[in-house]
């Protein structure tokens, strides 16, 4: 499964009014997910990848301790082995029950696995056994996200804080759910630490910037995007869909009356995501703006190649159609 931090944050889409008293409508920012669960140090964390079938473990050599089972462990976790990873973690807990990073670890793999029930009982686990592990909380809180948990979610990530306030992830989780209630302020707040503490995260500038979208910051939208996208912008463990960042980054153009910028935004989502509807009709509608009709229908009726059901895009085929009639000549 993927453990990025997508929010998918809908708002309604303004007018934009068209020549000949057409309107056409752009849609909303698409967001990415959490950081990937950390592990505790030294351990590395698992990466965000979907987990693979694999056969069952071969013994370890008798002389392996716990702490050789959680390094082998987070090997596999690594690899994107996570049954493997279980199993090594399982067997550092039956050596050593009272170790806490075995059960954080263990938790992650579970978390990767989709087992939620059974991550946060391991976070459960070593919280008891170490009750100031800001990792232990910020995991517990993308377990309960994917669970929907959403006020174990604010709890979690702030008492990560609480007990570590120079942990970046965890400000950026802690953001992206004041995101998802739509308190922008905050979400925009809890950013900006992330990047006093983590400059180069590209991650946080993009969710940074789709806080101040939300907020209809567009010039600044568009300046995090951009940072987003500038490859110096890469110490964060999870990087944003290039293709999001370029649709975001036109819709921010878009709002700011800069067509060229955003058509060809948009045109760089979709040539990295051509499945986008979404990029086709807002690229629809700066071209309708630019009173270029016939190339406007032409995304329009792409988009709804790719979703027949797509009713703004159906609207807006229609008013173009109807406007490129007005304009041709008798």
């Amino acid at each position: 499964m993927n453990l990025k931090y997508f929010l998918i944050l809908t708002l309604t889409a303004a007018l934009l009014v068209l020549p000949g008293s057409c309107a056409s409508k752009p849609e909303e920012d698409q967001a990415p997910p959490p950081p990937a669960p950390a592990a505790v140090e030294p351990p590395s964390s698992p990466a965000p990848t979907p987990p693979v079938s694999s056969p069952p473990p071969v013994p370890a050599p008798p002389e392996l301790d716990a702490a050789g089972y959680l390094a082998r462990g987070n090997d596999f976790a690594q690899q994107g082995d996570y049954p493997k990873a279980v199993d090594d973690y399982t067997s550092a807990l039956a050596l050593d029950p009272d170790f806490p990073a075995a059960y954080i670890n263990r938790g992650a793999a579970w978390t990767a696995q989709g087992e939620y029930d059974r991550a946060i009982g391991d976070y459960n686990e070593a919280l008891k056994l170490d009750p100031d592990s800001p990792a232990a909380y910020y995991n517990r809180g993308i377990a309960a996200f994917y669970q929907e948990n959403y006020d174990q979610v604010l709890a979690d990530n702030n008492q990560a804080i609480a007990l570590d306030s120079s942990y970046a992830k965890a400000y950026i989780n802690r953001g992206n759910e004041q995101a998802r209630r739509e308190n922008y302020e905050e979400a925009l707040a809890d950013y900006n630490r992330a990047l006093e503490l983590a400059s180069g995260d590209s991650y946080a500038y993009f969710n940074r910037g789709l806080a101040q979208a939300r907020l209809e910051n567009y010039r600044e939208a568009a300046a995090d995007y951009s940072r987003a996208l500038d490859p110096s912008s890469g110490e964060g463990e999870i990087q944003p869909d290039p293709a999001a960042v370029y649709y975001n980054r036109g819709l921010s153009y878009h709002r700011l009356g800069s067509l060229d910028e955003a058509i060809a935004d948009y045109t760089q989502a979709i040539a990295l995501d051509p499945e986008n509807p979404f990029a086709y009709n807002n690229r629809g509608a700066a071209y309708s703006e630019q009173g270029d009709y016939e190339q406007a229908v032409r995304d329009y009726r792409q988009a709804l190649e790719i979703d027949p059901d797509y009713a703004t895009a159906q609207a807006n085929l229609r008013l173009a159609q109807e406007a490129a009639s007005e304009a041709a000549p008798d």
